[in-house]
């Protein structure tokens, strides 16, 4: 939901989706609370509603690159026994960390909540203490050796004073952010385990983790910013890693990804973290985007050798700003230098709408070395729906472009290529900008 800064929601009577009470917006059955208004300090929600999604209190920011924010004025929530679960479902919970919550009472009546729930009841309003949070549950929530355990066998949350932490064999799940700035040194994960949340470790301290033998992906975040993180070992069951799994663990070999049956490497997967060879081996499919970047800092040269025959792995997936990077294998990859990354845009000029005919507007952009040519990407809209494909000559570093008929505003966004072999190798996107028509 966007945010309504305001003490009271009531939506349209024929609205489809949503339905209004007491001025809060719940869904259209009124069982899933999804948005309060910003100036209240007690959120209640009604009695016959069965899911609480985390969106409710947090929202997203007007600006896309921004963290999420909270409703500052909240203080206390109040979660009826009819509410049977927690989710979600916009995946906010890795910014509501840093949303700037006040919370300072949560009551909670129901008692049939699962241990992923209360895992993310208590990922959501992290600021109250755990133990205090915790006695809410005295029927679902056991505490072992620091470990709070739901009597579904979900490790919810660890807040113990052992530096060396072992798993009970009969825990099945670990929620998000279990570990989440965790004080230890090392933990070892029973096989036991299957299912796993985001963020697990994220800031801790943890040098050392055991991962169970029959893991199938590390899911988001999981070691993200484990400064401290040298011994891992990526099990051979292992075919996903998800994106920022180990971001930020400046300690550890990237090349510890590239695990016997990898198969898939997401997005900042192994960003910010130093690297001077990869070998990527023939049993990668896919490697994202930005899934090595390394530290903006570092200018060591890099070399990446490809052993698989893949097409969906890219240079962009290694850039580091500013390093030459020598690409050697049997892939499209095989030039021996990519661009040095270029900090550029396309910078508007002279957008005007002129009469009822044409909305006329003139961009231009930084020369990058190396570069054949440029393809710019312009639309009337953010997504680039409908968009203007242009390829330009080297020779040019601007470009006029009309639109016909009226429009609010254009966004622009452009990439260098080179060609190798007759074929286009494309370098990233730069920075899409956006400028509205006057």
């Amino acid at each position: 939901m966007k945010y309504f800064s305001t003490v009271n929601v009531y939506t349209w009577n024929k609205d489809s989706k949503y339905k209004s009470y007491d001025g809060v917006v719940y869904s259209k059955d009124g069982k899933t609370v999804l948005g309060m208004p910003l100036k209240r300090s007690e959120l209640i929600i009604r009695e016959g509603c069965t899911t609480f999604d985390v969106q409710a209190v947090a929202y997203d920011s007007v600006f896309d690159d921004s963290d999420m924010f909270a409703c500052d004025s909240l203080r206390k929530v109040i979660i009826p026994e009819s509410v049977e679960k927690v989710v979600d479902s916009r995946n906010l919970l890795a910014k509501t960390k840093r949303a700037g919550f006040k919370v300072e009472d949560v009551i909670v009546k129901s008692k049939n909540m699962d241990g992923n729930s209360i895992g993310l009841l208590a990922t959501c309003f992290n600021q109250i203490e755990t133990e205090k949070l915790m006695k809410q549950f005295p029927n679902q929530i056991k505490k072992k050796g620091g470990m709070y355990i739901s009597n579904d066998n979900v490790l919810v949350k660890y807040e113990g004073e052992a530096k060396n932490v072992i798993i009970p064999s009969y825990v099945k799940e670990i929620a998000d952010n279990a570990f989440y700035m965790a004080n230890v040194e090392s933990v070892d994960i029973p096989d036991s385990v299957t299912n796993f949340g985001k963020n697990i470790f994220e800031l801790s301290s943890v040098v050392k983790v055991n991962l169970p033998k029959n893991m199938k992906t590390i899911p988001e975040g999981m070691f993200k910013n484990c400064s401290n993180l040298v011994d891992v070992k990526i099990p051979d069951s292992v075919e996903n890693i998800e994106k920022e799994a180990f971001y930020g663990c400046s300690k550890i070999d990237v090349n510890i990804a590239f695990g016997k049956n990898v198969k898939v490497i997401k997005s900042k997967a192994f960003s910010n973290i130093p690297w001077e060879k990869i070998t990527v081996p023939e049993s990668i499919i896919r490697i994202d985007k930005n899934a090595f970047e390394g530290p903006y800092d570092d200018s060591m040269k890099r070399i990446v050798v490809i052993e698989s025959n893949s097409k969906k792995i890219t240079p962009e997936a290694f850039y580091v700003s500013g390093d030459d990077l020598d690409l050697i294998g049997k892939t499209s990859l095989e030039y021996s230098k990519n661009f040095k990354y270029a900090a550029t845009k396309a910078v508007a000029r002279n957008i005007k709408y002129y009469g009822n005919k044409k909305t006329k507007s003139e961009y231009s952009w930084a020369k990058v070395e190396g570069a054949d040519g440029y393809q710019l990407y312009a639309s009337d809209n953010k997504k680039f729906k409908g968009k203007i494909v242009i390829d330009v000559s080297k020779k040019y570093t601007s470009k006029k472009l009309n639109f016909n008929g009226k429009v609010s505003k254009i966004y622009m966004k452009i990439r260098p290529y080179k060609k190798v072999n007759g074929k286009k190798m494309y370098d990233r996107w730069m920075k899409t900008v956006g400028n509205r028509v006057f």
